[in-house]
């Protein structure tokens, strides 16, 4: 009787460690860094053409200022996280918020996702220009 329970606890290990192996595929990672400068009012808007193969967090770096040094800018920061297969378009637009003729610098990043979860990218844009 002890020999049943052994094997069947193994049984049961063995298909709760393939299930939880299978499932947790961790996709690879994206960083994504346009300069900006906040205290111009200009600001870093987004839109992604298929959010079901990709996960996007923001933030804002400006470590290389001294503190409180007003008008100093930084970078918006992107990490983007495949989540499955597939090809997104994700188009990136700095301008001035409620400004009619604004000017704008636009920053298209073309992601396509592999079957194993990794990612290239393409990108190409006006903000690209100028960085040259």
């Amino acid at each position: 009787m002890k020999k049943n329970i052994k094997i069947i606890l193994l049984i049961i290990t063995i298909i709760l460690i393939t299930g939880c192996s299978s499932n947790n595929k961790e996709g690879e990672s994206l960083l994504i860094e346009l300069s900006s400068n906040p205290s111009t009012g200009y600001t870093w808007t987004y839109d992604i053409s298929n959010n079901d193969i990709i996960s996007i967090e923001e933030d804002y770096d400006d470590s290389n200022c001294e503190e409180n040094t007003v008008g100093c800018g930084g970078y918006n920061v992107y990490n983007i996280k495949a989540l499955k297969k597939g090809e997104t378009t994700i188009t990136f637009t700095y301008s001035f918020p409620n400004k009619v003729n604004s000017e704008e610098k636009k920053a298209v990043y073309v992601i396509t996702i592999d079957k194993d979860l990794k990612i290239e990218e393409y990108h190409e844009g006006s903000y690209f220009l100028e960085e040259d």
